[in-house]
């Protein structure tokens, strides 16, 4: 099982390596406020959509983040 604390920091690590839209590529996003969990969102200046760190990856749809 999982601690709370491991996937914290799985989280983190993630919003320290954002470089790039997680739909299109694209390098040129700016910060568009936060998530309810406080995670930071971008978006993409080219294809307009939002994204946070953990899009496109398997904690993305996590609604139980303690488990």
């Amino acid at each position: 099982m999982i601690s709370a604390n491991q996937v914290g920091k799985a989280i983190a690590v993630h919003e320290e390596g954002v470089s790039e839209c997680a739909h299109c590529c694209s390098h040129e996003f700016t910060k568009y406020g936060t998530t309810v969990r406080g995670q930071q969102r971008y978006k993409c200046k080219t294809c307009s959509r939002t994204f946070n760190s953990l899009t496109c990856t398997p904690l993305s749809g996590m609604k139980k983040q303690d488990k």
